[in-house]
């Protein structure tokens, strides 16, 4: 067995004995794949089915186990890619680490959640999968989906996101492994991988056929998901590069920022505002806020500029309300800060 995505079953850490039946029911039986692309196995407290499709487009494996009831279950087992090929990669129960071999330190770290995805742009190479099973269910199951060959050019995504980036790098750095980073599946891809695992035997079609259209809205599914994230980071970037500038430029007759003000600017919402930053900076937007108008405090009163002057101009309603911010942020008075600026 030689595919896109290949588990060494044998070299794995627990020894397992292969077996000709299922050993348990399975979760995603992959009803178009033959019984010959179907391999089982059962070890010490494990037992593990592989189903793979290896068609002319596109190929698809899930990865399933069950484990007994004993703390710490694990696995590891040895796996090759031996295409330069995009690997989109879904964890659906339990959790991976992909660890790199000892030959190949350079390659990084990827671990998955429960629900999470990630896509891989992976040239040949090998590497460790370590099995972590549900704490609850002790249920595992990966998938592996690998659009193969020129199939991203023949469908091709309009757009600028990630997604695109990556699939450029299958021709522009052919020997450079790339990814983006795992991140929580929504319900639409996870609607369009189980309709792409669960596509059943069609009378008079190829299966390349029938998987071509659940295939080319996952794609898109994930094309659209990166460019909305990447939307949003930019948003993001530049509500944060506007506050700084407009704290700078502050001078007693405008009101202080604030994410109502910023909605207005940049035609969006305040709540839409204050959920990115806090998604993509993990902290709250009034405090990015404070932090700037404290920091352009700090620079002025350095300059020489009075108590007073600084809090009237900065949008404070009085000298003591802008003394308990300051020193709620810095851990002194702004007058103690003045103090020590001067005697360094």
């Amino acid at each position: 067995m030689k595919t896109p995505f290949t588990p060494f079953f044998k070299r794995a850490d627990t020894p397992l004995t292969q077996v000709s039946r299922w050993p348990f029911a399975p979760n995603h039986p992959l009803p178009f794949v033959s019984d010959d692309a179907t391999v089982h196995y059962v070890g010490d407290g494990c037992q593990l089915s592989y189903r793979w499709h290896d068609a002319f487009d596109v190929f698809v494996a899930v990865l399933e186990a069950r484990f007994a009831p004993v703390d710490g279950s694990r696995l590891e087992i040895p796996i090759e890619s031996h295409l330069y090929d995009l690997h989109l990669v879904y964890q659906l129960t339990g959790s991976s680490n992909f660890m790199p071999l000892a030959s190949s330190q350079t390659r990084p770290v990827l671990s998955l959640l429960a629900r999470h995805h990630m896509q891989v742009y992976a040239p040949p190479g090998n590497g460790v999968i370590h099995i972590l099973p549900d704490g609850q269910t002790l249920h595992f199951a990966l998938a592996v989906v690998v659009p193969k060959g020129d199939w991203v050019t023949r469908y091709p995504v309009v757009g600028n996101s990630p997604m695109e980036e990556l699939i450029r790098s299958r021709k522009e750095m052919a020997h450079e492994y790339r990814y983006l980073g795992p991140t929580p599946s929504t319900e639409s891809v996870l609607f369009w991988i189980n309709r792409l695992l669960n596509t059943p035997p069609r009378s008079g079609m190829s299966l390349d056929d029938a998987l071509n259209g659940p295939m080319v809205r996952l794609i898109k599914e994930h094309s659209d998901e990166l460019a909305d994230r990447h939307r949003a980071r930019q948003l993001v970037a530049t509500v944060r590069l506007w506050v700084a500038d407009y704290v700078s430029s502050m001078d007693g007759s405008q009101p202080p920022p604030s994410a109502e003000l910023s909605a207005q600017v940049f035609a969006t919402t305040p709540r839409r505002i204050r959920e990115l930053h806090r998604k993509f900076h993990a902290q709250k937007f009034a405090q990015f806020i404070s932090y700037c108008r404290v920091e352009e405090a700090k620079q002025r009163l350095r300059a020489g500029e009075s108590i007073a002057a600084v809090a009237l101009k900065l949008g404070w309603a009085d000298v003591p309300t802008f003394s308990k911010h300051f020193k709620k942020s810095t851990g002194q008075t702004p007058g103690h800060f003045i103090k020590e600026t001067a005697h360094k």
